[in-house]
């Protein structure tokens, strides 16, 4: 009994196909239309036809979504925070608080008590118009220009700049606080001078240097960080909003913390210089902020507790 089947056929060619069983089937050729012929076949295999490409125009893929942006990176883009180094928060007075010198008749500088990859130091100071032995302390920076203006400017901002000038950058001490200004093998240069700052000193220690911390297991001492980064990161949104100055590297290494019976009792935030310390140019909300600190620092604490007992 013979059977029909369709034989769909593109049609790009202009002669007859000739097909198994002694028939042809004439072609018209026409673009891009399909033909569909009932043809009476036998009993022959069936008739595999050349594929022919296509010639529709194929549709664009849409464009991707761009990034969605850290909420850091938007504040700075729509001007809303601006890095404590940009040039254009920097009037002409900012740029004046290093004219003067701080020779040893105005200040005495005695031991260095911390080193610094981008600075000569901080130093204690032994004497200033005054002010208690352990009352300052003074920074020391490489040369002048919008990185050491901004850091000068941010700690003015928040009342804890007490003078600025230059300096020559005494040598390392390691016998206590000693007079290096009258001591001439106790000048790395005497003609070199350097910006520097004198600020006021903030009581506490690092958190790593408690006698809890030290004694903790290292997941207690993951809580203890996580504590000193929430804390430090309410401060520093409130700062932001009563001063205008954000601290936005708020890690356990910038803030001091003072124990009272097992407890962090109270804690201070350190270092406003760059790259980390922005100006707050217009209005923002202080929780807006909480927040963000808070799920920036949970992430570097995160990968640390994810290390947590492997090898």
């Amino acid at each position: 009994m013979p059977s029909f089947q369709r034989l769909t056929l593109f049609l790009a060619m202009s002669s007859p196909i000739s097909i198994p069983g002694g028939l042809s089937v004439p072609l018209v050729p026409r673009r891009d239309k399909i033909i569909e012929s009932p043809i009476m076949l036998s009993s022959s295999p069936p008739l595999l036809l050349p594929t022919i490409p296509s010639h529709r125009v194929h549709e664009r893929a849409p464009r991707p979504m761009p990034p969605v942006l850290p909420l850091m990176e938007r504040l700075v883009q729509d001007g809303t925070m601006k890095r404590v180094e940009d040039p254009s928060v920097l009037e002409e007075d900012d740029k004046k608080v290093f004219n003067k010198k701080l020779e040893s008749d105005i200040v005495t500088i005695g031991q260095k008590i911390e080193g610094g990859s981008n600075n000569f130091g901080i130093w204690t100071v032994i004497d200033y118009q005054g002010h208690p032995r352990d009352d300052l302390i003074m920074k020391i920076l490489p040369e002048r220009g919008p990185k050491s203006y901004g850091e000068a400017k941010a700690l003015r901002m928040m009342h804890l700049l007490v003078d600025s000038g230059e300096t020559r950058v005494p040598a390392s001490s390691t016998k206590g606080d000693k007079d290096l200004n009258s001591d001439p093998e106790g000048m790395s240069s005497r003609s070199n001078f350097h910006p520097a700052i004198i600020m006021k000193k903030k009581k506490g220690v690092l958190l790593k240097e408690t006698r809890i911390y030290k004694t903790a297991t290292p997941k207690e001492q993951l809580a203890l960080d996580e504590q000193v980064v929430n804390w430090s990161c309410k401060i520093a949104a409130k700062d932001a909003v009563m001063s205008k100055v954000y601290h936005n590297d708020n890690n356990p290494n910038n803030a001091l913390v003072t124990i009272i019976d097992g407890t962090i009792a109270e804690l201070e935030l350190v270092d406003y210089g760059p790259p980390d310390t922005y100006i707050v140019i217009r209005e923002i909300e202080e929780e807006k902020l909480y927040k963000m600190c808070k799920s920036l620092m949970n992430k570097h604490l995160g990968r640390i507790l994810g290390s947590l007992g492997k090898p």
